[in-house]
Formats: structure tokens, sequence, C-alpha cells
């Protein structure tokens, strides 16, 4: 089997999270109580991003050698025909209804910046926000492929390590600065996600790693899951 049905799961219950915060804000106006830690639309992103690394990073992990350009062809016939087809659906019915859909921003969806431009979320361009996710995706996967093909796995998953945590703690330290949206969907401060994905794939390729966590997983989420809520 190429899939693989608990992580299938995983998608349902990040999805769950996103629609839920969703809905929060269309029925409440705000996150339930005003707590930012009540936000599981970020939750779920987050564990998208997690599930997108390990994904990645597995597929290339059962090539004997990377082949670089396959993957890119890859990743733009399975993203850039979807996006394109959403954004040439805006501008006609923007002509259709004679109005604005979408402005400037169609460039950063193009070209996958949009997490970065706009800087501002308003009524010409809330309809391509959610490509901020697409667009950090999309940058991360420029570098990380070349990182794992060149170095090799061990450095590899030295890199990842030591880039998750200087990821985390630079957003530790500025987090008065990247607090507020759009400015916390910037790649500097949330890439570490898609990197803890990659770490687990390359860890998972040791027997006595799979053997590890199939022992203690369980106990190990459920002390996790407290601790980053």
């Amino acid at each position: 089997m190429n899939r693989i049905p608990t992580l299938d799961g995983w998608r349902g219950i990040a999805i769950i999270l996103v629609l839920v915060a969703h809905m929060q804000v269309s029925l409440l106006g705000h996150l339930y109580g005003g707590y930012l830690w009540m936000n599981f639309g970020q939750h779920g992103v987050t564990l998208f991003f997690v599930l997108s690394g390990y994904l990645i990073t597995s597929r290339l992990l059962c090539e004997n050698k990377i082949a670089l350009p396959a993957f890119y062809v890859r990743r733009f016939f399975r993203l850039m025909p979807v996006a394109w087809l959403y954004l040439l659906t805006l501008a006609v019915a923007g002509l259709i209804a004679h109005s604005t859909f979408i402005r400037q921003d169609a460039w950063s969806c193009l070209f996958f910046f949009r997490n970065y431009y706009p800087a501002h979320e308003t009524a010409y361009n809330f309809r391509t926000g959610h490509f901020w996710s697409l667009s950090l995706e999309e940058q991360f996967y420029l570098i990380w492929p070349p990182i794992l093909a060149f170095s090799g796995r061990r450095r590899a998953l030295g890199i990842a390590i030591v880039a998750a945590i200087s990821c985390a703690v630079f957003r530790f330290l500025h987090w008065q600065s990247y607090s507020r949206a759009p400015l916390d969907l910037q790649t500097q401060v949330r890439f570490d996600a898609l990197l803890v994905g990659c770490i687990f794939a390359l860890l998972l390729q040791s027997a006595r790693v799979r053997a590890w966590f199939q022992r203690y997983g369980t106990w190990l989420f459920w002390i996790l899951v407290p601790i980053f809520l």
C-alpha cells in the first residue's frame, strides 16, 4: 500500500480543527474565550505541515537516488493546475459580476509568496488568503529536497534538528512582533512544523527507533498533547 491509513485519520482531525476555527469566527465573531490557544485552526494547519514534511521526506527516502527534476515535476502537476484554475475562476467570476475578486494578490499566489504579500487582508484579496500555507510549503520544498539529496540522510537529520530549534527560538524571542496576522504566517516563524515531519521521517528509517515508538509512542503522545496546547 502506498497510502498510510493512520495519516489519513490525522488529516481528518486537522480538517476538523480548521473547520471549528472558521465556525467560531463566523458564528461568534471571535475565537472561543478570546484565547489564542483556542485557535484550533492554527493547530490544524500545523498538523498539516508536519504530515506534509513527513510524507514528502518519506517518499524521497524511498528512492535509491533522489531525482530532483522528477520531484519538482510531480509537485508542479500536483498543485499548479488546480491553483491556476482557482485563480482563473476568480478572475472570470469578477468579470461576470462586474466586481473585483482578485487584484495584486494574483502575483503572490502565482509565484507562491502569498504569506508575505499583500501585508493586509481586505475585501478584495481575502479569497486567496488560504494560499499562504501553499506558499510556505512551496518555499520550503525549494530548499529541503536539495539539502536531503546533497547532504545525505545523517547530515540532513542534523540540519533539520538545528533548523527546527532555531526557528522555534526565533519565534519565541520575537513573539511580540510575530504574534499577529499576517506576520505570523511568514516562513521564518512557521517552517519548524514542516521540519518536525522531516525529522520523524528520517528517524523512522531506523528499525530501533520504530520499535521504540511502537512501544512508547502512545504514552509520549498523551504527555505532549497538553504541553503543546
